[in-house]
């Protein structure tokens, strides 16, 4: 079998499944409590409740109202295209000949394909297409696109009214938006708790929330050691996370914020099932053929998914933001 041939077999044999396998396998990440779907199609078509159908009361023989109401729509999202390159030297190529050492050197570089996608992704779920983020975690500015997932970002923009998102915006539909509380100021455990009550309808319930590190230690200070708050008092509890208002909080080194004395820190609170990254089922973790540049003694691969983030209750989705973690 030609060198290029055994490498393509060796990835469909080890690497894609491990890849889809374990990009969104992380303990401790936000990918632990988001639903994933593989979804058919060219694009994610999500059903909504548009508006209450036509209903009123009448006496005898009142005229009823029989106007026809818009109740169903969709929102709207397109998949959004991630890569991760496998590159083989030739002195690489030589150091590992041999069935075994190829399938070994192939493997570990899954492994750094696997990290570096998740890590992406980790970034993007919060970010998204924003044209102003910067990746808060190591210091470096990445350019915001359009190309990126629809982050939580986005879907608790402040400017649901004139932005759309899934294809509407809360001017078209008047419950298409997130339920937000501009701090202002530091953490309040009122504030948290009138988000929980907020968000907690038509079935929906608070699964987790999620801030930075600032945030989290600034929460976690306001509590005494091993306790949890409650809403009515406190509880004794453990583990790397804590409990306001009966929600799980937890710290992403992804979430913005810059620490003391800055209103710029937030609080995600994401539903229990109206959250999910959907995957297109033909391009769910697809390979390309070991490629040999005209140029360069290399072979290279490229790993592809496409995918996005969305939901189909975004008024269950809630956001305190401008905190100063003091």
């Amino acid at each position: 079998m030609a060198l290029i041939e055994q490498l393509d077999a060796i990835t469909q044999e080890y690497v894609i499944p491990a890849l889809k396998d374990n990009v969104f396998k992380k303990e401790g990440t936000v990918f632990d409590r988001i639903k994933k779907k593989v979804d058919g199609g060219t694009e994610i078509r999500v059903p909504l409740l548009y508006d209450t159908g036509t209903v009123g009361t009448y006496q005898g023989y009142d005229v009823l109202d029989t106007s026809p109401k818009t109740i169903i729509t969709a929102a709207t999202y397109q998949f959004k295209q991630y890569y991760a390159n496998m590159t083989l030297s030739g002195i690489e190529r030589a150091k590992n000949s041999g069935k075994a050492a190829i399938i070994k050197y192939v493997d570990s570089l899954s492994k750094v394909a696997i990290k570096s996608l998740r890590r992406k992704l980790q970034i993007d779920i919060w970010r998204g297409n924003r044209t102003d983020d910067t990746d808060i975690a190591n210091g470096v500015a990445a350019v915001g696109s359009a190309d990126r997932l629809d982050g939580l970002n986005f879907v608790t923009d402040t400017g649901h009214a004139s932005t759309s998102y899934g294809g509407i915006t809360s001017t078209l539909m008047s419950t298409w938006k997130p339920k937000l509380t501009n701090v202002s100021g530091t953490f309040s455990f009122d504030d948290f708790d009138s988000m929980v009550t907020a968000i907690t309808m038509d079935g929906a319930t608070p699964k987790a929330a999620y801030t930075n590190k600032y945030v989290f230690n600034s929460i976690r200070k306001k509590l005494r050691p091993g306790e949890q708050y409650t809403g009515g008092g406190k509880q004794e509890t453990g583990g790397t996370s804590f409990i306001v208002s009966g929600v799980p909080v937890y710290a992403d080194p992804y979430i913005e914020g810059t620490g003391v004395g800055t209103q710029d820190s937030e609080i995600y609170i994401l539903p229990d099932d109206s959250i999910e990254i959907r995957v297109m089922s033909s391009g769910n973790f697809e390979a390309t053929e070991w490629m040999r540049p005209s140029n360069q003694d290399a072979l290279i691969k490229q790993i592809t998914v496409y995918l996005n983030l969305i939901t189909d209750n975004r008024r269950a989705v809630g956001r305190l933001y401008n905190i100063d973690p003091a």
